[in-house]
């Protein structure tokens, strides 16, 4: 998990302590800390962080390893993809969000820039 707010990284650690759960907390701004990313991911999440152009274009050092990633997003989600999809190319299904009606998750994959080949 990459969050910049300190409290909510200590939040963060403390969660994972308490549960067990298999994850990390890195503290920084994300388009700090995925450009220089090494470490395996399986998923790219992101929930209320910036609109989806803006997200491909954080999330594509990640995503461009063949990483799918879904994002969370209320209603009006579709003119977010189309405008998503006037800079990037990419596989899309969606899942109706089960915390807000109208929402969905957006399950993508296959990023590229518009105008890259496969």
């Amino acid at each position: 998990m990459v969050e910049s707010n300190r409290r909510k990284c200590a939040f963060l650690r403390a969660a994972i302590r308490e549960t067990g759960a298999p994850a990390d907390v890195y503290e920084g701004r994300v388009e700090d800390v995925l450009d220089q990313w090494t470490e395996p991911v399986d998923r790219v999440t992101a929930r209320a962080l910036a609109p989806l152009a803006q997200l491909l274009k954080l999330a594509k050092p990640v995503m461009a390893k063949g990483v799918p990633a879904a994002f969370m997003k209320g209603q009006g989600w579709e003119a977010e993809v189309e405008v998503g999809r006037r800079d990037w190319n990419f596989d899309l299904a969606t899942h109706d969000s089960l915390t807000g009606e109208g929402g969905v998750i957006l399950d993508i994959r296959s990023l590229r820039a518009a105008g890259e080949s496969e």
